[in-house]
């Protein structure tokens, strides 16, 4: 009985997995493209990995790009802002112990 169980939790995660690799491919896809369903896909996406959280941890670096590039075009969602460049340079013979 147990072992029933434990194995319908592993159909269901491979199941889980599948679906988000699925929607990665079709997010690649509509990336190219402006199709509606941008914001579908990423929100089955986030609603699938927030489940099952261990989903996260097989995803490979380029998906995770896909789903970063995607939400950055639809939601304009930034990990990391750029930085700023400082105009103001201070001459080196000018700087103090304070400054370092």
């Amino acid at each position: 009985m147990q072992s029933e169980q434990s194995q319908a939790n592993v159909d269901v995660v491979e199941f889980a997995k599948l679906d988000v690799i699925g929607r990665l491919d079709a997010l690649e896809q509509t990336l190219k493209t402006q199709d509606p369903q941008l914001p579908v896909h990423l929100q089955n996406i986030h609603k699938t990995l927030q489940t099952y959280e261990e989903l996260v941890h097989l995803l490979s670096d380029a998906q995770i790009k896909v789903l970063m590039d995607a939400m950055q075009k639809y939601r304009r969602v930034e990990l990391v802002k750029e930085a700023a460049t400082s105009k103001g340079k201070r001459a080196l013979g000018k700087t103090t112990v304070d400054d370092i």
